[in-house]
């Protein structure tokens, strides 16, 4: 695909390795292991090409792999043991900023019963965040794509849906957070017709994504590219700067909410102690320079 996913104006490629070329080699067996010959044998004569849009700052992987390619690559090419045991030594240390950031997302929505709020968190991961938010809010789905994270969630007594749940029955949600998503997505298009459909008018959607800036501003170094980061090869098929991600949920009807906005919601329920000024400060940053945005469906 060489138009922008979002703006649909001509994309530009950056560069274009085999996956088979040395340099993709030794970034698969850095981060694979094992498992880089098989992985090549699935891959030949695909490339990794980046593509970029001028005008939106969009950035995109050409080659997008199979269903079948992403489920070996999720279930079995990354090392479950080693993600879940990175999940079990940061519990601890993520439970603080999760505790931090639901207590943000609370504090933007409007409902006096937080209890009557219905919230999805899209992309459950092994449930840190949807653990804790249960606690503020009963009215939680989760929705995982993995399934060996889907089962451990139902182990732990989370309720999980299915997207035919979400395409079928009549869900509705006021609040859906997704957390390191987009970037995986193969196509953007269905996931913000989806979501725009299971959100109530007024509702709020929270996108966290990799920050792109860097590699917008450095396209010639190719090392800032075949690592961990924004544009991973193979599992980050789309990389964001802050105008492409609002330009994306725009396109859709999600409205970013300014900074008067939370203004108004800080004033009007007269929160003023030091903690609550910090969330505000937080939402703020968040909303003036990273690419961990909350819409408003308009």
């Amino acid at each position: 695909m060489l138009n922008c996913k979002i703006c649909e104006n001509p994309g530009i490629s950056i560069f274009s390795f085999s996956y088979n070329s040395p340099v993709l080699t030794i970034f698969l067996e850095n981060y694979y292991q094992d498992h880089c010959k098989e992985m090549q044998a699935l891959l030949k004569d695909k490339s990794y090409n980046i593509l970029m849009c001028k005008s939106c700052q969009f950035m995109w992987q050409e080659f997008i792999p199979s269903e079948n390619f992403l489920k070996l690559l999720y279930e079995k090419f990354i090392d479950k043991k080693s993600s879940f045991q990175k999940y079990l030594d940061n519990k601890n240390k993520f439970k603080n900023s999760f505790t931090y950031q639901i207590k943000n997302f609370l504090f933007l929505i409007h409902k006096k019963d937080l209890k009557k709020i219905k919230i999805l968190d899209y992309g459950s991961g092994w449930g840190g965040w949807i653990n804790i938010a249960k606690k503020y809010s009963p009215n939680i789905d989760g929705l995982e794509f993995s399934d060996s994270k889907k089962n451990y969630l139902l182990s732990n007594n989370i309720n999980i849906i299915t997207f035919d749940d979400l395409k079928k029955k009549k869900l509705y949600y006021d609040f859906i957070r997704c957390e390191q998503v987009l970037e995986h997505l193969s196509n953007l298009n269905e996931f913000f017709k989806l979501v725009r459909n299971i959100t109530n008018i007024d509702g709020y959607l929270y996108l966290g994504v990799p920050n792109s800036s860097k590699l917008f501003k450095n396209i010639d170094n190719i090392n800032l590219f075949l690592k961990k980061g924004p544009a991973q090869p193979l599992e980050h098929l789309n990389s964001f700067t802050s105008k492409s991600l609002d330009k994306l949920a725009g396109k859709y009807g999600f409205k970013r909410i300014s900074i008067l906005y939370i203004f108004k919601m800080y004033l009007s329920r007269n929160w003023f102690s030091f903690k609550n000024f910090k969330n505000l400060i937080n939402n703020i940053s968040n909303q003036m320079f990273n690419t961990v945005r909350i819409y408003q469906k308009k």
